[in-house]
């Protein structure tokens, strides 16, 4: 099973309607919303038929308890991944079934000693999201995940879903430059893994080849031209310039093309590369579709990694 978090935006929804029947049933998608609307709701639903969260990180308790009322009502296969707010509910327990926990939470020593004191209050599905990863923090956070799980081994947690991600955001480098990185974020579950003996299941997640770092970026932004393309061990973002003027994404795609072990059959996102390249498409798509293509690759790849 994997867990890939998205924004509700179209390149990413997309790519989840985009998904295969064998995918669509091996991924829980953690899907955040900003606002609650009953039609959005139902959107998703029109898109992915399988079983998925709603993350309500951004939600307060009216719009959570309005986002419950659309779901009971309308019969929608979903959850919602409640914030630690709610473990103040005396209520919670019979409500709950998904629970996020920021790294933000899981380092707050008020929360460390009430859990200690409470493990028996928390739901069967705990999802540790410790946000962005990299060569720096990735042991920290590791110790952080090993000590929450040691500190509910003997809670009613059947599931610890483990989730980061590791594409960063802003890049220091020209619009023409290619640019790679390593997959901390599955470095860090593998190390937690390995590292743990505890008789819940670890289900690994990500952010996919969207940054968890909040960015506030300029009134006018030029996109560029890239497809942001995960291998087994690496984040490869491939480059072409500005989206602007006599754009090209041919080369981009004919360099993806090129990686060892490409297969035009792997997914919706390779296919589209591979059509660039065999009809030599030189501005197929925009912006909102490449990271479409993206994220179908990666939600692919991680559902195949971690059957």
């Amino acid at each position: 099973m994997y867990m890939p978090v998205l924004n509700k935006k179209a390149g990413e929804m997309a790519a989840l309607g985009h998904t295969s029947k064998a995918i669509a049933s091996s991924i829980i998608p953690l899907i955040m919303i900003h606002d609650v609307d009953k039609d959005d709701i139902k959107k998703i639903q029109s898109k992915f038929s399988g079983h998925f969260v709603i993350d309500a990180r951004f939600l307060d308790s009216d719009e959570i308890s309005v986002l419950e009322d659309i779901l009971k009502e309308s019969n929608i296969n979903a959850d919602i991944a409640y914030p630690s707010s709610v473990l103040t509910d005396p209520g919670f327990r019979s409500i709950v079934k998904y629970l996020r926990l920021s790294i933000d939470t899981l380092t707050d020593t008020f929360f460390v000693q009430w859990a200690s004191e409470n493990v028996a209050l928390f739901p069967e599905q705990v999802i540790l999201d410790v946000g962005f990863v990299d060569s720096d923090n990735l042991l920290s956070l590791s110790n952080v995940l090993q000590s929450t799980i040691k500190l509910m081994e003997n809670s009613p947690v059947t599931t610890f879903y483990v989730v980061s991600g590791a594409v960063p955001t802003p890049l220091n480098v020209k619009s023409t430059e290619d640019f790679v990185t390593a997959r901390y974020d599955l470095k860090l579950y593998q190390s937690v893994k390995s590292s743990i003996s505890t008789p819940a299941k670890l289900v690994f997640g990500d952010y996919t080849i969207v940054s968890p770092k909040p960015v506030d970026y300029p009134p006018v932004i030029t996109p560029i031209v890239q497809i942001k393309y995960t291998s087994s061990r690496e984040y490869l973002f491939v480059r072409n310039g500005q989206f602007r003027g006599k754009y090209t994404l041919l080369p981009v795609c004919q360099k993806i093309a090129n990686f060892d072990g490409f297969n035009r059959k792997h997914c919706w996102g390779d296919l589209f590369i591979h059509e660039v390249v065999a009809q030599k498409l030189r501005s197929k798509g925009n912006p909102t579709t490449w990271v479409t293509v993206g994220v179908s690759h990666h939600i692919a790849l991680c559902a195949e990694e971690q059957s």
